[in-house]
């Protein structure tokens, strides 16, 4: 409680008597109500508004709430960035990338709401999961940071425009390859669901245009 506090502390001593920040190794730990670290925003440098200052080689780390020695749950980089302190917003248009044990998101162009855990991607999709590689135009992803840490970090995400899922390592489905508009995987179950239609390949061959939705299990390889 006390970092935060201090960190706050400076921003409100900054503000009465300037504009503008400038400072280096910006680390900003954020708590839940219990005083547990859940978050922490850090980045090389810190430059502009007061309320709004660009953000240079940031990254916010994710940790489980735990009395001590808290244990990293993800990892969420990017290269430059504004936050936006009073709506704890932090947005850009370079490359931003997710690194968790259960799966890895990245894009390019981005909106990241810290205490909603709410992730928009605005172009250049791709997420790799247990069982399916995903490309996408864009996404929306929700993270949630209380789950246990070999649970899956990245709780829903819905990928639009061309879709494409490869890297199926299972024979179960008939397909190596799917093309749709939008797919949704949810961690509560573990699926990727294609809407339909569906346009399906094997071998560099189409296989079916399937009319229905598609559910994909990417929990882990399957056999």
């Amino acid at each position: 409680m006390k970092r935060t506090c201090i960190v706050l502390a400076l921003f409100t001593t900054l503000t009465a008597f300037a504009s503008e920040l400038t400072m280096l190794k910006l680390t900003i730990p954020q708590l839940d109500a219990a005083g547990h670290m859940i978050r922490r925003l850090k980045a090389e440098s810190a430059t502009g508004p007061l309320k709004t200052p660009k953000l240079s080689m940031g990254v916010v780390e994710f940790f489980r709430p735990q009395e001590t020695n808290p244990e990293k749950l993800a990892t969420l980089r990017f290269n430059e960035a504004v936050y936006h302190s009073t709506e704890e917003i932090i947005n850009g248009d370079c490359l931003i990338n997710l690194d968790s044990p259960r799966g890895d998101l990245n894009g390019v162009g981005f909106n990241y709401q810290l205490i909603t855990g709410k992730l928009v991607l605005k172009s250049s999709v791709v997420i790799d999961l247990p069982n399916a590689h995903v490309t996408g135009e864009t996404a929306e992803a929700f993270f949630n940071q209380n789950t246990a840490i070999q649970d899956s970090f990245i709780q829903q995400a819905t990928i639009s425009g061309k879709v494409t899922v490869t890297g199926i390592k299972s024979d179960k489905y008939p397909f190596d390859r799917a093309e749709t508009a939008k797919a949704v995987y949810t961690a509560s179950d573990g699926l990727l669901r294609l809407s339909s239609p569906v346009i399906c390949w094997r071998n560099g061959q189409q296989i079916q245009a399937s009319a229905n939705e598609i559910s994909v299990d990417v929990r882990s390889q399957l056999h």
